[in-house]
């Protein structure tokens, strides 16, 4: 503050910070000389910062009034229609906490549906314009990741998604194409995690009774030999040294029958059994090359 306003009648010109000279102002001004003035308050009184404290105002007595609860929430709402910029933010969410957040020592004023939606949709617009363009650091990124799995873990913090949202979502990635760079990030966070019990069951419940078209196999496939091809991508089936029983094998057979095979099919198989033969040995076909017969 630039000089005491002890003794002064408060007006628009002896403020600490830069404010609009209009017609809330000089409401505020006109508050805060009555309560002055007073020469006593009965009853439940707050003090206020006639300079609030985040815009220059300090603890002296000259700074601070004695106000009843509903002029103290007066002022407060006031304030943010004559102050400007940067200061202006700090009196909405001073308003926003007043109206909001419990304090054993004050009484607070209740505030109507309109009022909160108006403060909410205010607050909201300042949190938006704060964080358009910023970027956290990787850092910073870890830190919410980490603290976000533990408040999952102890039940603290919980996502609800709505089935409305969920199509919103949907319909918003239809048709689009992730970048070369964005699918590597996506696998490479995805590298070495292992699947829980409960996740695998959820995928499989997701996915029960779902068909995948004709289109969208040749598009996996071909992903998929183009992730084999380039090193991307290793098989892993979890069968290597184990041994199909009867039944397993059966069952293989019997889903396979009487599926066409697809001219890249046929043209893969001709190159793995060029140069050899079979022969029933035991009652089943053997695959043998020409120089073992």
């Amino acid at each position: 503050m630039s000089k005491s306003l002890d003794g002064v009648l408060i007006t628009e010109s002896n403020m600490a910070f830069t404010c609009l000279h209009n017609k809330y102002s000089r409401w505020y001004c006109n508050i805060v000389n009555n309560a002055r003035s007073r020469s006593n308050i009965e009853g439940y009184f707050e003090n206020h910062h006639i300079i609030p404290k985040s815009l220059g105002g300090n603890n002296q007595p000259s700074n601070l009034v004695k106000l009843t609860a509903k002029e103290h929430f007066l002022c407060h709402k006031l304030l943010p229609k004559f102050t400007i910029g940067d200061d202006q933010r700090k009196m909405n969410y001073a308003m926003w906490a007043m109206a909001t957040i419990s304090n054993e020592h004050h009484e607070r004023y209740k505030i109507n549906s309109q009022q909160y939606s108006i403060l909410k949709k205010k607050l909201a617009a300042i949190f938006s314009e704060q964080q358009t363009g910023r970027s956290r650091s990787s850092e910073t990124r870890k830190k919410i990741s980490e603290t976000r799995k533990k408040l999952f873990a102890e039940g603290a913090l919980e996502i609800k998604v709505y089935e409305s949202t969920r199509k919103k979502l949907s319909e918003n990635r239809k048709g689009k194409l992730h970048s070369v760079d964005t699918k590597n990030k996506i696998g490479e966070s995805h590298r070495g995690k292992v699947l829980s019990e409960e996740h695998k069951r959820l995928l499989s419940e997701m996915y029960l009774g779902t068909t995948r078209d004709a289109e969208v196999k040749r598009k996996i496939s071909e992903t998929a030999k183009e992730q084999y091809a380039s090193g991307r991508r290793q098989r892993v089936t979890g069968m290597k040294g184990k041994k199909l029983s009867a039944e397993a094998k059966q069952k293989i057979s019997d889903t396979h029958k009487g599926k066409p095979k697809s001219a890249s099919h046929r043209a893969n198989m001709g190159k793995k059994l060029k140069g050899k033969t079979w022969k029933l040995i035991n009652g089943k076909r053997v695959w043998l090359d020409k120089d073992e017969q």
